[in-house]
């Protein structure tokens, strides 16, 4: 079926916006499994209006109202990854919530069981859900969920003066609209025609005169070493060792609060059996701690090679590729 009542809207945003599911599923309004991507890559819910019935009834007036009845197709389709009985419990939270959502107008609700879907690759479970709705446009019966809502009033409902406007009330209305003595009065109406221009309760020449130049006032708002470090706060880089024996300087043009040394694929440390020592290729110095291998300036940092009695920590070995990282 290809036609469009409101209620399917409203089921679809039901499923999308008030279970919680966003993150397993997504609710469209399609007939069976029209407009999917195929493969699928998570859980869909197609709604469709499967058949729409209209039927007559007297009401205790002795009125012709018209009664409608609804079916609606909810087809769950999941991907083949997902577990079937997850998907059947993905469905039986989606109607028990529905036949919730739209009692009492619900008739009856039912749930497939779980097959699988050729043409979409992919588990499908087909659900039913029967409302009805009493069609009297002229009661709040639910009928603005469907497009087939009849038109005509009965005519208890155009006779009915306690839910439309007595004469009195036309009267008041009407002698309302010219009562001066109940809107503004000629002192409240010269007093807004001059208030705006009053400037004497507006902004004063100060106020106008700090509005105008605060917004670029620097020293009120971020600096420009501020700003380079909430957009830049660290730095990445590399460096090849030069020597055990040399020092080498990395400029960076600013001093780092922190920095961070390591030997490219090495590990950080590692321990020599027939040397009885450890070797390390990892280094790092915050603020005034320093190691002796790795020591922070005022534009940046130097590295080396430094040994004591059974360890060494090399952060300049020759021709090794190292990689910092330092912080603003």
């Amino acid at each position: 079926m290809t036609e469009t009542y409101p209620i399917l809207e409203k089921i679809v945003s039901c499923i999308n916006e008030d279970l919680g599911l966003e993150a397993f599923c997504k609710a469209i309004k399609a007939y069976d499994n029209k407009s999917l991507p195929i493969p699928i890559q998570s859980t869909y819910f197609t709604v469709a209006a499967e058949e729409n019935k209209s039927a007559f009834f007297e009401n205790d007036s002795s009125e012709l109202c018209e009664n409608n009845t609804i079916t609606i197709r909810i087809n769950c389709f999941a991907p083949l990854r997902r577990i079937p009985y997850m998907s059947h419990g993905f469905a039986e939270i989606v109607m028990d919530y529905l036949c919730d959502e739209f009692a009492p107008n619900v008739v009856s609700c039912s749930i497939g069981n779980t097959e699988y879907d050729s043409e979409v690759k992919a588990f499908k479970i087909s659900c039913f859900l029967t409302l009805r709705y009493e069609l009297c446009a002229g009661e709040n019966s639910g009928n603005s969920d469907l497009a087939t809502a009849s038109g005509l009033f009965c005519k208890s409902h155009l006779t009915n003066e306690s839910i439309h406007l007595s004469e009195e009330d036309r009267t008041f209305l009407d002698a309302h609209k010219t009562d001066t003595d109940g809107h503004v009065s000629d002192s409240d109406r010269s007093f807004l025609d001059t208030h705006p221009s009053n400037s004497s309760i507006h902004v004063s020449t100060s106020d106008r005169t700090f509005l105008n130049t605060h917004p670029s006032d620097t020293d009120a708002h971020v600096s420009a070493a501020d700003r380079t470090f909430l957009n830049s706060p660290c730095v990445i880089g590399t460096y090849t060792g030069t020597g055990n024996d040399l020092t080498q300087t990395i400029t960076l043009g600013f001093r780092p609060k922190a920095v961070i040394v390591f030997r490219n694929n090495f590990h950080a440390a590692s321990y020599m059996a027939d040397e009885n020592s450890s070797r390390c290729y990892f280094g790092i110095s915050i603020g005034n701690y320093t190691l002796k291998a790795l020591t922070i300036t005022s534009t940046g940092f130097t590295v080396s090679t430094v040994s004591t009695s059974n360890a060494t920590t090399y952060l300049n070995e020759l021709n090794g590729k190292h990689v910092y990282i330092a912080f603003r």
